[in-house]
């Protein structure tokens, strides 16, 4: 999931750039990441799951299978992120750019990455599991939907509005409780 989402995510995000005296530096920064970056990472991510489950039908069998593919998905996205990150940190500031507090973002980072891909899989899972037609595509439809509202409001509350690292951890420890429960 790393390497093509976030090609692609890189591409898009230059691609969909837009002026900031258009409507203001704040709104088109809030914009970017609780609307825009969401969006576009979860649907990268999630057609990467959803080539799994198509692909490997028989190995992608109920909502468990769903949460694993959806979070290593994830994980790969968020590596290849912070690795990118991370080089160029280091490139431009050396190890002072390595701090603490910079890895323990990566590493919430990349757990986030994999729940909210996760909350995806989910959603192909019981989708997979469902009898009725309409359910079948109705519930990947709300895991994608769940998963970039849950993307975008830790993305707007954690980082761009409150910049408070302790809503980063609370949500990230409470998404994986969430995950472990469903999963269980």
């Amino acid at each position: 999931g790393g390497i093509p989402a976030m090609s692609l995510a890189l591409a898009a995000e230059i691609f969909f750039r837009l002026p900031p005296n258009l409507i203001g530096s704040r709104v088109l920064g809030a914009a970017r990441l609780g609307l825009i970056a969401p969006l576009l990472q979860e649907s990268l991510k999630g057609i990467a799951v959803l080539y799994i489950a198509l692909r490997y039908r028989h190995e992608f069998d109920n909502v468990l299978d769903g949460i694993v593919y959806g979070a290593v998905i994830g994980f790969g996205f968020a590596m290849t992120g912070n690795l990118i990150s991370h080089m160029s940190a280091f490139a431009l500031r050396g190890f002072e750019a390595l701090s603490v507090p910079a890895l323990v973002k990566g590493l919430l980072d990349g757990l986030n990455h994999g729940f909210y891909t996760a909350i995806f899989g989910a959603g192909l899972g019981f989708g997979r599991l469902a009898q009725e037609r309409w359910r079948r595509w109705a519930w990947p439809l709300v895991g994608f939907l769940l998963a970039v509202t849950a993307h975008s409001l830790h993305n707007l509350l954690a980082w761009s509005l409150l910049g408070v690292d302790a809503v980063t951890m609370v949500t990230t420890t409470a998404g994986i409780i969430l995950i472990g429960l469903v999963a269980g």
